[in-house]
């Protein structure tokens, strides 16, 4: 597996402008600027939502996602992103590589979108490694949505 340098990060994310498995999806890039040393950033279509570290961190600002959120279930939401992860290595040959909490967003429209592909990595020839990140990433994103889940059915919204 390669390490993605910024402009191949926006170029995948170019290329996953289209790609949307089990109704996940990730949000558009629209420009990318590098300024001196190692700082860049990319933006990106606005999603109206945030991601599950936040609403779990910050519940008196996120009680509509807290509802929605209490509305999903922690199983078909697990199965449908680790169905994301598969599709993502099988037609792109990339995987996340870091799928936590704050990777992971949850609209305002109830869907899921995966974010921050910075840690990502791609196959250029094949190999047994990035096929273990795959697994890896399941692995993390299964407890980390789980994690989620029940940190939010703890959580009463007055």
């Amino acid at each position: 597996p390669v390490d993605i340098s910024i402009d191949e990060e926006v170029d995948v994310l170019g290329r996953l402008r289209d790609f949307s498995a089990f109704g996940i999806r990730t949000p558009i890039p629209y420009f990318k600027q590098v300024q001196s040393g190692t700082r860049h950033f990319y933006g990106m279509e606005r999603i109206q939502g945030k991601n599950l570290f936040q609403i779990v961190h910050y519940p008196q600002e996120n009680k509509e996602l807290i509802e929605i959120a209490k509305t999903l279930d922690v199983e078909k939401v697990v199965e449908r992103l680790n169905g994301y992860v598969e599709h993502l290595y099988q037609e792109h040959k990339v995987v996340h590589g870091d799928l936590r909490q704050s990777n992971i967003m949850l609209g305002h429209d109830g869907n899921i979108y995966v974010i921050d592909f910075g840690k990502s990595k791609s196959e250029e020839v094949g190999g047994k490694d990035i096929e273990e990140i795959m697994k890896a990433d399941k692995l993390q994103l299964t407890h980390e949505v789980r994690d989620f889940f029940k940190k939010i059915d703890k959580i009463q919204i007055n």
